[in-house]
């Protein structure tokens, strides 16, 4: 799996402690080289990840998917999932006076992102 823009590694270490395969992405490059003594981390853009077509089974964006570009970093988690793979985005936050936010609370908002159950490449429509 991978942890996309990993910051601290926190919920990484979870992760690996649960005994997932684990690689954070992370932008940052005090975060990298900090997440590097402990935890697999190479570094790389939300937007653009560093990693091969159909790598990896689940893609984790932990406290980090606003800072993402949607309409590119979408078609990127896509093209590293394997068939059958997840895409995972979530944070803590109840803060339903910051627009976004809010916006995030009704899936009108969101795109609809199609389960990869064929080889061709899904396209993503919005609601």
């Amino acid at each position: 799996m991978a942890d996309v823009s990993a910051g601290t590694g926190i919920g990484t270490a979870v992760m690996c402690d649960r005994g997932a395969d684990v690689i954070a992405v992370e932008p940052g490059g005090a975060m990298v080289a900090q997440l590097h003594q402990v935890l697999p981390v190479v570094r790389g853009d939300s937007d653009a990840l560093p990693l091969a077509d159909s790598s990896r089974d689940l893609i984790t964006y932990a406290q980090s998917w606003q800072w993402t570009e949607p309409d590119r970093s979408l078609p990127d988690a896509l093209r590293i999932l394997r068939l059958g793979g997840a895409l995972a985005i979530w944070w803590s936050t109840t803060a339903f006076d910051v627009p976004w936010i809010r916006a995030s609370r009704t899936t009108a908002e969101w795109p609809r992102v199609p389960r990869r159950v064929s080889t061709t490449k899904p396209s993503v429509s919005r609601a």
